[in-house]
């Protein structure tokens, strides 16, 4: 008998690398399938256009961590315009 023995087991699934491990519901699952699908065409897409000679298709949101946030903003050309002005001005 496979049976597990002694204190050391109490609470613990020592079987938990056999067990199934599968979504309930069917609607996450699908959900899941359709995202790992769409992630795939779009590398074989990149793939391909890197192949033709091509750059690849430039896409929003694609990265992880915080290369994958795009950032709004930033330096406006009125910052920009006056700091060239100030630099014009010292030269002078």
């Amino acid at each position: 008998m496979n049976a597990p023995q002694g204190r050391w087991q109490k609470h613990k699934d020592i079987h938990w690398y056999a067990r199934d491990k599968t979504d309930d519901d069917p609607a996450i699952a699908a959900a899941k399938k359709r995202e790992e699908i769409r992630r795939l065409k779009e590398a074989e897409e990149d793939a391909l256009s890197i192949a033709l000679g091509f750059a690849p298709a430039v896409r929003e949101g694609d990265g992880t961590g915080a290369n994958g946030i795009k950032v709004e903003g930033g330096r406006g050309g009125e910052i920009d315009e006056a700091e060239k002005e100030e630099r014009r001005l010292e030269k002078e």
